[in-house]
């Protein structure tokens, strides 16, 4: 009997070690930066060309850490709007929180490197895909707007191709590298 007693506490311990580790785990590899891969299937540029919109208007940047999850998208006018929930770390990924309730879990799946939920939007469920990384919206939103060139950090102009340079503002020409005139 003791014997017994004893084999299913170490069997217990065991268990209770084992979801530990593989929680901790999972949390180390869902915590950072993600983006949107596909809603139901399509990438954010099939699905924004198949609904009439700009593509910045469906891609969204994630943010996860130990305690939440920070949902960054851009609007129709170009401002980016941004929302939470604090999260609870599961052995498989991750549960969203309003208060005590679980509003959506998110699956870690560890073959393919991304994160899965689904939610009821205004057409019904909707299936989202996540991958590392962020979608540069501001991009996505210029390319949608003809493509402006925008001034680099700083407000400086960049070199054309082949390294010549350009006017800068008032007109005069910016020395090459080395501080010498671009040659013409």
């Amino acid at each position: 009997m003791k014997k017994t007693i004893r084999l299913m506490a170490l069997l217990m311990i065991a268990m209770i070690t084992a979801i530990c580790m593989v929680s901790c785990g999972v949390e180390d590899k869902v915590k950072g930066d993600w983006t949107t891969k596909t809603v139901n299937g399509k990438t954010p540029a099939e699905l924004a060309a198949a609904s009439g919109v700009p593509e910045y208007t469906i891609a969204v940047n994630y943010t996860i850490t130990a305690d939440e999850m920070k949902a960054t998208n851009m609007l129709a006018d170009g401002t980016e709007s941004s929302s939470s929930m604090k999260v609870k770390m599961k052995s498989n990924g991750f549960e969203c929180m309003n208060g005590d309730e679980v509003v959506m879990s998110v699956i870690y799946n560890e073959s393919d490197e991304t994160l899965s939920f689904s939610v009821n939007g205004a057409n019904g469920k909707e299936d989202y895909v996540l991958k590392k990384g962020k979608t540069d919206l501001n991009a996505l939103k210029d390319a949608a707007q003809g493509g402006e060139q925008q001034p680099a950090e700083g407000g400086e102009q960049q070199p054309a191709e082949g390294g010549e340079q350009q006017p800068a503002e008032g007109g005069e020409e910016q020395p090459a590298e080395g501080g010498e005139e671009a040659a013409e």
